[in-house]
């Protein structure tokens, strides 16, 4: 057999026993890592609820976790102190192979701290970090700054490390620009008479209040800055009468609607709240009249603005006209 006939037959072997699994195939080399982000809702101490996921088949999500950026902590440290807890995290965590592969190789510690003047305190850093997952039969290769791409949130990844040989990439990223994020209303609930109170939604800086009688909205929708309302003015029939709250953000942005319990309101009072507010005219009222504007469908504005003719007038909870000067 001459030698082109023996590498032939080597060439059929070799290509026969790759197909029958003999040798292992080489690992696919995972070269960018794209992430779309979202935050539609914030926890318990404010700070936005972290959703990732890959936009690539190659890799996965599993773990989200924010590591810095607690407001009972966040606005007295510095930037170095954020950064040092974060490397400190890292400690312990990191196997003896992980390799750091981030672009900015310079910790969070070693950032040039910038001098903040007196009185004012800086921001705290909102840290993250994101834990993907190689399949079976890809790993992480060296990557670099624009390689790593988010989407969904303004972020900026300050650190990347490879462990369990490359199967797995830890990604600390810094949010910049979260949007307008905005939490939910907690208890909603009547209190004496008409009054109805809420808990604070984190994220919100006013809320919007409808009442309803029998499932049918009563009166307008009424915006208002405080954590209740006083919904006597408009609890002027008999019947069984519920609240809506929706939480606002400074653009308008609406969270989701919270509702109270329903509350049945007898004849008698009815009729009490038709003798205390049935005479009142929309408009300003007589001097030294609380409230001191009524609105058309009988209602009184509460920590609100409204504009009036061409001027801006702030009004408080007792519905004082508390700023007939002030104009926006």
């Amino acid at each position: 057999m001459d030698q082109m006939a023996k590498g032939l037959l080597f060439g059929a072997a070799v290509l026969s026993l790759a197909a029958a699994g003999c040798f292992p195939a080489a690992a696919a080399s995972i070269d960018r890592v794209r992430i779309r982000l979202a935050a539609e809702e914030l926890d318990e101490m404010g700070m936005p609820v972290l959703e990732a996921e890959s936009r690539d088949r190659a890799y996965s999500v599993t773990g989200v976790e924010r590591i810095s950026g607690d407001p009972a902590s966040g606005p007295a440290m510095d930037r170095a102190e954020v950064g040092k807890k974060e490397n400190e995290q890292y400690k312990g965590s990191i196997q003896a192979d992980s390799e750091n592969i981030g672009t900015k190789e310079v910790s969070l510690e070693e950032r040039k701290i910038e001098e903040i003047p007196a009185g004012e305190e800086p921001a705290p850093e909102i840290l993250y970090e994101i834990e993907l997952e190689s399949d079976a039969d890809d790993s992480f290769s060296v990557l670099r700054q624009e390689d790593i791409q988010f989407s969904g949130l303004g972020a900026v990844c300050s650190k990347a490390v490879r462990k369990d040989n490359g199967t797995t990439l830890l990604l600390t990223i810094e949010l910049q620009d979260a949007g307008e994020i905005i939490g939910t209303v907690d208890a909603a609930v009547w209190a004496e008479r008409g009054i109805g109170r809420w808990k604070k939604a984190p994220g919100a800086s006013a809320y919007l209040v409808m009442l309803y009688r029998d499932a049918k909205r009563v009166g307008h929708p009424h915006r208002t800055s405080a954590e209740q309302y006083d919904f006597v003015p408009l609890m002027q029939t008999a019947g069984v009468y519920h609240f809506k709250v929706i939480p606002l953000t400074k653009q308008g942005k609406r969270g989701q609607a919270a509702e109270s319990a329903w509350r049945k309101v007898t004849e008698a009072e009815a009729a009490q709240n038709r003798e205390e507010w049935g005479g009142k005219k929309p408009g300003w009222q007589p001097e030294g009249e609380i409230p001191s504007y009524i609105l058309k469908d009988g209602a009184y504005p509460q920590m609100d603005s409204l504009l009036i003719g061409e001027k801006y007038e702030q009004f408080n909870e007792k519905g004082e006209n508390v700023s007939r000067t002030v104009i926006f």
